[in-house]
């Protein structure tokens, strides 16, 4: 049986990091996704962000960047 999501936000996030194929555990995609939200509404750089990302989930820096951006676009204005 499928599980519910925990809210439109997520299901946006998880649908295009799947459409991207972005190697990384819904766990940290929570987390990173939350920490790019923050750290954008806070007026820090979306290159450091991205290497906050990095850091954190052991993406690649261009993963990270790739995840920042759709964190940006997709999850931040539904959270």
């Amino acid at each position: 049986a499928a599980t519910a999501s925990a809210s439109p936000a997520t299901d946006a996030l998880f649908g295009a990091l799947n459409a991207l194929g972005l190697p990384i555990t819904q766990q940290d995609a929570i987390m990173a996704g939350d920490l790019a939200c923050d750290s954008s509404t806070s007026g820090l750089a979306r290159d450091l962000i991205s290497s906050e990302v990095a850091n954190r989930t052991g993406l690649d820096p261009g993963d990270a960047s790739m995840f920042t951006g759709v964190a940006i676009a997709v999850y931040c204005p539904l959270r």
